[in-house]
């Protein structure tokens, strides 16, 4: 068994209704049983189930369980969605609880079954009814499975997402693999800048001013959407010290930025260096998802 990750895609989604900020951490998986380990069956065997915890079967004779530890790609399960009894093609599906208008992150491993052509691995992704992507690879020449972690950022258009996978290949039993599948809340990388316009973004720690932060938007990251009542620095939560976002364009290309005024107090201790540079994180949300972005500070007095 290999392991690799090679594919990134951020797909463009249909986007409807109002948007609002998501509340689900970065690290909550929203698929149920995403690794295939229930119901649990004997090693070395297989068997089909019309539904299993968390998935339906959305045509065709029902959802494969394959159980072999030096196969799988996480624990010791995964499934084949050309399933028993011929001819065999599948689909399965899971509802997820989403926010409208957020970003979320699908990530899932894919292999070809060993030993089989391109045309009988084929599977197809699809996110609310649309197709997502088409995974179609040659398992010929392989001894055992070749797994690669697929990963694709998608958007939703309302409270509730159906994610699906669609056996599509040649229907002989014989189809290709998924495994440990996640849907997280999507984080942005942002443009941060501490003190604009300064450097080296020097903080007095005796000082009981505030400290600005600059946060860029692009074509991606909407900064003037950001929630004020989560934003963090290396974790720790601070608060706006005016308690709104200053907007205005930081770098002059007419897209709209945001100034946050953060305590003194609250960035110090945020950073444990006595004296000198330190990078520091700040995190937050906005109204499509999470983001993060790194700066560095200066600390002169402690």
């Amino acid at each position: 068994m290999t392991k690799t990750i090679l594919f990134t895609a951020f797909v463009s989604a249909i986007l409807f209704g109002t948007v609002i900020s998501p509340t689900a951490n970065a690290n909550t998986n929203l698929v149920v049983n995403g690794s295939f380990e229930e119901p649990n069956i004997p090693s070395i065997s297989f068997a089909v189930f019309g539904s299993i915890p968390g998935w339906i079967t959305s045509f065709g004779p029902g959802i494969e369980i394959q159980d072999n530890p030096t196969l799988a790609f996480d624990g010791d399960q995964y499934v084949e969605l050309d399933s028993h009894p011929n001819p065999g093609n599948s689909g399965m599906a899971q509802t997820l609880s989403t926010a409208p208008g957020t970003f979320y992150e699908l990530s899932f491993a894919y292999t070809p079954r060993p030993g089989v052509s391109a045309e009988s691995n084929t599977i197809e992704v699809y996110w609310d009814g649309s197709l997502v992507d088409t995974l179609s690879e040659d398992g010929i020449g392989l001894t055992s499975t070749d797994w690669s972690v697929k990963t694709y950022t998608l958007v939703s258009s309302s409270g509730s997402t159906v994610l699906e996978f669609r056996a599509a290949g040649t229907p002989e039993t014989l189809g290709g693999f998924i495994d440990d599948v996640s849907v997280v809340v999507a984080t942005f990388e942002a443009d941060i800048d501490i003190k604009p316009g300064s450097d080296p973004n020097s903080v007095n720690c005796k000082s009981k001013g505030v400290v600005p932060i600059g946060i860029y938007s692009d074509g991606s990251f909407d900064a003037t959407t950001i929630d004020l009542s989560n934003i963090t620095i290396n974790g720790k939560p601070v608060t706006e010290a005016h308690g709104i976002l200053h907007i205005e364009d930081l770098n002059e290309d007419s897209i709209d930025d945001v100034v946050i005024h953060v305590n003194t107090f609250d960035v110090c201790a945020a950073t444990t260096v006595v004296s000198g540079t330190e990078p520091v994180t700040v995190a937050g949300s906005n109204a499509n998802g999470l983001f993060e972005g790194t700066d560095s500070v200066r600390i002169v007095k402690r």
